[in-house]
């Protein structure tokens, strides 16, 4: 069954870790096993400091860290980035 919630968090609904844990616990008590993250700039990238700037975000180590605490509850993390392919034109 696929039973799942898209959680836009580069539009103004920058959530703290504790929160989007929370968020999973409630999401499999009412039996959902999909949480799709709309991360877009919310992904820190320590090589590109102006990269989603003064935005906030989450890094690897946060988001690997939610996707084991997902897996756990039965829930599978899908991140989803725009990759703005036709950017330069």
């Amino acid at each position: 069954m696929n039973k799942g919630v898209f959680l836009c968090l580069s539009s103004n609904a920058n959530l703290k870790v504790e929160s989007l844990r929370l968020f999973i616990d409630y999401l499999a008590l009412f039996g959902y096993d999909t949480l799709e993250l709309g991360l877009d700039d919310m992904i820190k990238i320590p090589e590109e400091p102006y990269y989603g700037y003064l935005r906030g975000g989450y890094t690897i180590q946060e988001l690997s860290a939610l996707d084991d605490y997902a897996r756990e509850k039965g829930i599978e993390l899908v991140p989803s980035c725009q990759m703005l392919g036709h950017f330069g034109r």
